[in-house]
């Protein structure tokens, strides 16, 4: 852990970081609620935000509630226009630091500041995947040569253009360095953060979401949190719930996130269970931490991911975890608060979801476990510093 930003203290009398913050888009990806959770409690604390997107998800994911919340979001046009409006927002913004993540987003501000010089307006960039690793390699199958390419620009514009980089676990600094050539002086680990569920919680909320989907009280509930893609491998997690759906008939499966590439697949796995009927696609859900109060036990089949959020998530809500063997999940959980299973082991993961759901004493230990490393280490509040602290730095204010 010796890449992790220090503890920031709160920011001297009259000290301010303005940050201009460029994304793909505000909706409910992780990326971007990590974002928009970081600048609901960075403001009061001295950093104040512009936000530049490439497109809007309207009434979907984040955006609405920043907007309500009184922050500045900006949206880009598209083509050739769209490089010299962001130039134009630097020039009207004058920020300390612009902060870039997301391929797209990082290509747009990488082109319009240029290379790294004295006087610039300096360029944070965030690192939230294990893009380049072995299993992004299997995943991409046959446009492994596009993947190439998209590592080729994306090292060497990060090489040129990038004053820091931001990466949100120790997997994905691992990966930057061993993929794209970036040296460690130039690299930070701050690690994501997750505000507290359960102050904004009203007793009763799991059962209402129970009540709404028709699951009775005494039921038990298998919940998973993320968009449709092969990353994601919904369709091995179908397939490891449906020997545990034929031996427990009070047990449910609900998946919570938005239609993507992998849908149709998961589709036709779902339609594959005789038992399909419990298992419910919920699709976009703004209310994600009352769908997890309404479960049991949260299970991740990815095969790779940057920083886990969902996980986080699960185990803010005293919820035990089956999440897949990969290093960012290492990093988060420990065996007293989840079992982890290699990825595409469809038979392990049947075995160990089986076998915490037959156990409720050691579902409630290890939800316990978890909440309480929750506490530790996964609070939105530590985040925040590191980050600050971060901007301060890179912004050499």
């Amino acid at each position: 852990m010796a890449d992790l930003a220090p503890t920031a203290s709160p920011a001297p009398p009259g000290v301010r970081v303005r940050v201009l913050v460029l994304i793909d888009a505000l909706g409910e990806g992780g990326t971007e609620r990590s974002m928009a959770e970081l600048m609901r409690v960075l403001r009061p604390r001295g950093v104040e935000f512009v936000v530049a997107t490439l497109r809007t998800r309207g009434a979907e994911g984040v955006e609405p509630g920043l907007r309500r919340d009184g922050f500045d979001i900006r949206l880009l046009p598209t083509g050739a226009a769209r490089r010299r409006a962001f130039r134009a927002l630097v020039d009207e913004v004058r920020p300390d630091v612009v902060h870039a993540m997301l391929f797209e987003s990082n290509l747009t501000a990488r082109r319009a500041l240029g290379r790294r010089r004295r006087g610039r307006v300096p360029l944070l960039t965030s690192l939230v995947n294990t893009s380049y690793g072995a299993a992004r390699v299997a995943a991409a199958g046959r446009n492994r040569w596009k993947l190439r390419v998209v590592q080729a620009v994306d090292a060497i514009s990060g090489w040129y253009a990038v004053d820091h980089f931001h990466a949100v676990s120790e997997a994905v600094r691992d990966d930057a360095r061993a993929h794209l050539g970036v040296r460690a002086h130039r690299l930070t680990v701050v690690p994501r953060g997750r505000p507290d569920p359960r102050p904004s919680l009203p007793a009763g909320t799991g059962a209402a979401v129970r009540r709404e989907l028709g699951i009775a009280p005494t039921d038990r509930v298998v919940v998973n949190v993320g968009r449709h893609e092969p990353q994601k491998d919904h369709v091995a997690l179908v397939r490891a719930m449906a020997p545990v759906l034929a031996r427990h008939p009070d047990v449910w499966v609900l998946v919570a996130g938005r239609d993507g590439t992998a849908t149709p697949a998961l589709r036709r796995a779902r339609e594959e269970v005789p038992d399909r009927d419990r298992i419910l696609l919920l699709g976009h859900r703004a209310d994600v931490p009352a769908v997890l109060a309404a479960a049991d036990l949260f299970a991740m089949t990815s095969h790779y991911e940057g920083m886990p959020g969902a996980v986080i998530e699960a185990m803010a809500a005293s919820l035990p975890v089956v999440a897949t063997a990969i290093p960012p999940v290492a990093e988060v959980v420990t065996a007293d608060t989840a079992v982890t299973v290699a990825v595409g082991d469809v038979a392990g993961f049947t075995d160990a979801i089986l076998g915490l759901l037959d156990d409720p004493a050691r579902r409630a230990a290890m939800g316990a476990a978890g909440r309480a490393r929750f506490e530790a280490h996964f609070g939105i509040d530590g985040a925040a510093e590191g980050m600050a602290e971060l901007y301060r730095r890179v912004a050499g204010v």
